[in-house]
């Protein structure tokens, strides 16, 4: 079933089944990440074949990332590994980074839906600063860095497209 009406109130339940007010910082949290993969989902509809491959992990990580923040024990992930992956594809693309200055988002539209995606990530990354700073845990640690580092990547790829 598409509805459960329990969200009629105001209400959501987190995957450990929790009942909480949908305006919860887990939510929050949830919710701006789960925009941002939407504004990907969109934005790598007009890149390179391989650049979509890596966008299309990221968009994975980014729900197996949701999900633990609302509650899910299971799996292991490296996030240390997928944090390196990033910053190796920042090293091998720096050349697109520019060396001083406030960037001028609007390049084209493909550049465009990056530099949204970097903003909606940068919100995500502090609204999860926040979450961490109140469960503070090594896996959401390790989550930070690399949302920290996924809004670099980004901000390359509005740079790169």
């Amino acid at each position: 079933m598409l509805f459960t009406k329990k969200g009629d109130k105001g209400k959501s339940s987190t995957i450990d089944k929790k009942e909480i007010a949908k305006s919860s910082l887990v939510f929050v949290v949830v919710g701006t990440f789960d925009e941002l993969n939407s504004w990907l989902g969109l934005a790598k509809l007009s890149i390179s074949k391989s650049d979509k491959v890596l966008v299309e992990r990221i968009q994975q990580n980014i729900l197996n990332f949701s999900a633990i923040v609302a509650g899910y024990k299971e799996g292991k992930y490296d996030w240390a590994d997928e944090t390196k992956l990033l910053e190796d594809y920042i090293m091998l693309n720096n050349k697109y980074i520019q060396k001083s200055g406030f960037i001028l988002p609007g390049k084209n539209q493909t550049s465009a839906q990056f530099h949204i995606a970097r903003t909606v990530c940068r919100r995500g990354e502090r609204t999860l600063s926040k979450y961490y700073y109140q469960n503070k845990t090594k896996k959401l640690a390790d989550i930070v860095t690399y949302v920290n580092r996924l809004s670099d990547f980004l901000y390359l790829l509005g740079l790169k497209y």
